[in-house]
């Protein structure tokens, strides 16, 4: 009876320095679960301490941007649908246009339109979707979605038909392009923002991608 109580006590003892050793190196608290076993707040407070150190260590990195072209989107009078169940929801079809820059230039094919809807707050959300036609023939599907926000002022200028400057109102878009043609791939397999400006008698976005 002396060798075993000997024994265990000699093995609470390595069981009270291995507790004391991991309370010494991982300053946690130890936490008993049933008599099968035990977990600790060491696993997760080092892992904690990891995740830590390694979102501390990211330094933000700005997006580039590569300027491509820019858009002139002729616009016909807006059908004004009123308020349904979406809100209020304005019609603005697409007359024509044209566009060029560095990276492509073609033509606005007549059709498609500016599925708009109208928030009390200012905030006009924009869906435009309409067809470009590159000067080699190539057709590119667009789908032109976007925020137009402006004060009643503003708003009420623009609607007369005056030319207002556009840092009196924000118009941003997020363009995506679908096309079939072999050498505009990059248009697919990449990211967009367009910066638009509200004229009496178009609309320019000024298309650029993201690196």
């Amino acid at each position: 009876m002396r060798m075993g109580s000997g024994r265990l006590t000699r093995r609470r003892w390595l069981g009270a320095a291995v507790i004391g050793a991991l309370r010494v190196a991982l300053p946690v608290r130890m936490t008993a679960i049933g008599m099968e076993g035990a977990v600790t707040d060491a696993t997760v407070a080092v892992g904690q301490e990891m995740k830590g150190a390694a979102v501390k260590g990211l330094a933000p990195r700005a997006p580039e941007l590569e300027y491509c072209f820019e858009l002139s989107v002729q616009v016909d009078a807006p059908m004004d649908l009123g308020e349904t169940q979406h809100g209020h929801r304005r019609i603005v079809p697409i007359a024509g246009g044209s566009f060029s820059g560095p990276k492509l230039e073609g033509v606005v094919v007549p059709g498609g339109a500016d599925w708009q809807v109208i928030h009390p707050d200012g905030v006009v959300e924009i869906d435009t979707r309409y067809t470009l036609k590159t000067k080699d023939g190539a057709l590119i599907y667009l789908r032109n979605a976007g925020l137009r926000y402006a004060t009643p002022e503003v708003t009420a200028r623009m609607a007369a038909g005056e030319l207002v400057s556009p840092t009196q109102y924000y118009f941003r878009t997020s363009p995506v392009f679908e096309t079939a043609a072999p050498g505009l791939q990059w248009m697919v397999h990449s990211l967009f923002v367009g910066v638009a400006e509200r004229r009496p008698k178009d609309v320019s976005v000024q298309v650029w991608r993201v690196l």
